[in-house]
């Protein structure tokens, strides 16, 4: 019985230890799912902001592509207005003689 009493105290701190460690060690499990979990929505984020960034870069494209397309008919149109505008003017002349 002397014994048992003169370890006690060596029972007890490996007990609050151990219970420590378990406490730590559940901590730091939840810890480590929380980070992981951090670091896939930080992934996702990444690959979503790429793919906004070339949807992006895609409608500038297209945008400078449509205003490009909308100038050269611009012109033709205008070319076409003065071609018809001479063409009524010659028809005009013609009536007159």
């Amino acid at each position: 019985m002397n014994t048992l009493m003169e370890h006690i105290d060596l029972i007890i701190e490996t007990l609050i230890l151990a219970g420590l460690g378990v406490a730590f060690f559940s901590q730091n499990k939840k810890l480590n799912v929380k980070i992981d979990k951090v670091l896939e929505n930080q992934e996702n984020q990444r690959v979503t902001l790429a793919e906004t960034i070339k949807d992006v870069q895609s409608n500038k494209d297209w945008g400078q592509e449509s205003k490009s397309k909308i100038t050269n008919h611009a012109t033709r149109i205008n070319i076409i207005e003065i071609g018809l505008s001479a063409l009524n003017e010659f028809k005009r002349n013609a009536e007159k003689k």
